[in-house]
């Protein structure tokens, strides 16, 4: 582990910005790697020399100097990093180059897997970052892009379906399967996603590869197997890119059994601040009716006409998946009713187990038997069936069990409810989630491998990373960093908090005045603006208000979940120059809007999470539990992360200007407004009355 570490005041360079930094002890040892990499990032030194070849603007920023040092402390001598770098420091190349001495000093130090979020980032490393450092390093870079099982086709499973297409699909997919198997010939990776259409479900899970559904190195196919020649990729690649949800499958699976990945050295999350949206969903429970029936539909269609016992002739075991399928339906809607669940009253944390009777497990558990019996007699004869039923056999198996899980709340430290989903919040589904899962990843993350790094442009909530560590529960055990953006945001950016609208909390009066405030803020803007709301419901009122102003002015409106995607919206923004976009959770962090299409976001009221939604619920009734208080500890530095990625969205280059509007006057009436305004940078800022708004309402009524 990395030395003991102190916190003093660092000025970040170059930005006047004044940062809490959390570096080694004074008078550690700055190793080889260290200095190879400070080396690397020199003006016309072998990173500024590829970038001029490239015709690409290199700067040397001391910024990214520190992040690339820090990392490469990690990866030489082993620990923990978490590091927050602000928006223009240049991350991917600070942790990349790195990597590339790391890999290069030792066999034993490959591959590192390097985890992001969203599919923009992969590409950018992809397609632009880990090219430029082969080209510094002149040598070349073995990066690979792992995908998800299911992402490949399995040709056995093809060649099946082509085989038994009228007991297994509908006529209409025989067309889609057809193409598939044209295409499959001339594949190259043999992916969903190089496929030249999107086939649907239904097709593409009929011959998709899948965890249990493999004979290995018996296939027939196996030499021209398109997943194993992509795990003899991974296994000897330098650095493997993965997203956050296959990374924190691969951790859940590997607690069991051999993961999707091969054994790495060092695992680096980018885009971490998501770390704790997406990993509790592997360590929990989510059972659907849709599942059920899935896995039902694979054994024999709804009107018995296809499917897998269709195909063997074994029709005996019809009239008890009819049976079975008919307790679901009814299990399910009995669950509905008893727990009065509605489109109002959306979902219901349980206390206690349901006094409803699990009328599906038990025979779900007799039904996977018998396929496992059934495989077995298969095995001999038809060895490719037999794989197909050992697979539905398991996965009936463990979904039994989950369900017994979920009936008699025996899962620890779990909090359980059930909720409507869907388009028309029709469909319950039965969750449970780990309360807390820093203890979890704790003992399968950082308890297990050497070496994790962190990285994010949010992570610190007044200038410190204290609360989001514990929540990953390596709060002593981390070297943490903040280092300042290089932007300089007291030129390029303004806060203005505008004083005297109705509480938030007041939602029909708060939304009438602060909505005759935004359209004064609209008009006096004539490019782009981002409003971001936290709820569905007053983002519609504030369109109900506003729209027919805003497109009688010639601008367009864009309202998120209406009519069009979410990319179409930010393409059209971006397009147009002067569009205004109401946008919800997904546009307040992973969106970049740079130029003068976007010169002012307006944060309708601060970010705080809905504290009756269960998972919430459940980790303040712990904080309580433990004599904390719940707001301070939870509540606050949530939407203080939230609010800091909204933010933002504004400056995402050296040349952006603009200015972010905050309608929630709570931000200086309340004490707690004090940790807001303490994690934005050093810029501009102004407290503006609603009053002052008032006389370009008056004008667009003339």
């Amino acid at each position: 582990m990395p030395a003991a570490a102190g916190l003093r005041q660092c000025p970040a360079a170059e930005s006047g910005i004044e940062t809490d930094v959390r570096v080694m002890s004074e008078g550690a040892e700055v190793g080889q790697m260290e200095r190879q990499v400070s080396a690397f990032f020199e003006p016309g030194g072998p990173l500024a020399a590829a970038a001029e070849r490239a015709g690409i603007s290199y700067e040397h920023r001391l910024q990214q100097v520190q992040m690339a040092e820090a990392v490469a402390r990690v990866l030489a001598n082993g620990g923990h990093l978490a590091v927050e770098a602000g928006t223009g420091v240049g991350k991917s190349l600070a942790y990349l180059v790195p990597c590339l001495f790391f890999v290069g000093e030792a066999e034993e130090n490959r591959p590192v897997v390097i985890s992001t979020y969203t599919i923009s980032l992969q590409e950018q490393l992809a397609g632009k970052d880990i090219p430029l450092l082969q080209a510094a390093a002149r040598r070349r870079i073995s990066a690979v892009l792992a995908k998800g099982r299911n992402n490949y086709l399995c040709l056995r499973r093809l060649s099946a379906a082509m085989r038994s297409q009228n007991e297994l699909l509908p006529e209409m997919r025989h067309e889609e399967l057809h193409r598939i198997n044209q295409w499959a010939g001339s594949a190259r990776e043999g992916s969903l996603q190089e496929l030249p259409f999107l086939p649907s479900a239904e097709v593409w899970e009929l011959v998709c590869c899948e965890q249990d559904n493999c004979l290995g190195k018996k296939c027939r196919f196996y030499e021209r197997c398109f997943f194993t020649k992509a795990r003899r990729r991974l296994d000897v690649a330098d650095l493997i890119i993965v997203n956050h949800h296959l990374f924190f499958a691969d951790l859940a699976l590997g607690v069991h059994a051999r993961g999707i990945l091969p054994q790495y050295s060092a695992a680096i999350l980018d885009e971490a601040h998501q770390i704790l949206k997406v990993a509790p969903d592997y360590f929990g429970l989510r059972i659907s009716q849709a599942a059920l029936e899935y896995w039902a539909g694979r054994l024999v269609s709804k009107d018995e006409a296809r499917g897998l016992l269709v195909t063997l002739r074994e029709g005996h075991l019809i009239p008890e998946i009819r049976a079975w399928r008919l307790a679901v339906e009814s299990l399910f809607r009995e669950i509905s009713n008893k727990l009065e669940l509605s489109p109002e009253r959306a979902y219901v944390r349980l206390m206690s187990p349901m006094r409803v009777v699990d009328t599906v497990s038990t025979p779900l558990m007799g039904m996977s038997r018998k396929l496992a019996g059934l495989a077995a007699r298969l095995d001999s004869v038809a060895p490719e069936m037999a794989v197909e039923l050992r697979a539905l056999a398991l996965r009936g198996q463990e979904t039994a069990l989950s369900l017994q899980h979920f009936f008699n709340m025996s899962l620890d430290d779990h909090v359980y409810w059930v909720e409507l989903e869907g388009a028309r919040k029709a469909l319950p589904v039965l969750h449970a989630l780990p309360v807390e899962v820093g203890p979890i990843l704790r003992e399968v993350l950082f308890g297990r491998l050497e070496r994790v790094v962190l990285s994010s442009a949010t992570l610190s909530v007044a200038g410190r990373m204290d609360y989001f560590c514990r929540r990953l529960g390596v709060d002593e055990e981390i070297e943490k960093l903040v280092i300042g953006s290089p932007f300089r945001y007291e030129r390029q950016m303004q806060v203005i908090v505008v004083r005297g609208l109705p509480d938030p909390t007041a939602e029909e009066d708060f939304i009438r005045a602060a909505a005759r405030t935004l359209r004064a803020l609209i008009l006096e803007e004539k490019a782009g603006v981002f409003v971001l709301f936290t709820s569905a419901r007053m983002m519609h009122r504030f369109a109900e208000l506003l729209a027919e102003d805003i497109r009688r002015g010639g601008r367009s409106l864009y309202v998120q979940g209406q009519e069009i995607s979410r990319d179409a919206m930010l393409q059209r923004f971006r397009a147009e120059g002067n569009a205004i976009l109401f946008g919800l959770d997904s546009f307040w962090m992973g969106v970049d809007v740079q130029g003068p299409a976007l010169r002012m976001v307006v944060i309708v009221r601060l970010p705080f999470a809905v504290p009756d939604q269960p998972p919430v619920r459940a980790l303040m009734e712990r904080i309580q539990e433990r004599g904390g208080d719940p707001f301070i500890e939870f509540s606050l530095p949530e939407a203080v992360l939230k609010f800091r990625q909204g933010v933002g969205r504004l400056i995402r280059s050296a040349y952006d200007e603009g200015r972010v509007v905050i309608l929630d006057g709570r931000v200086i009436e309340r004490r707690y407004g004090r940790y807001f305004l303490e994690s934005l940078p050093e810029c501009g800022f102004e407290v503006r009355n609603a009053s002052d708004f008032d006389y370009a309402t008056e004008e667009a009524g003339d």
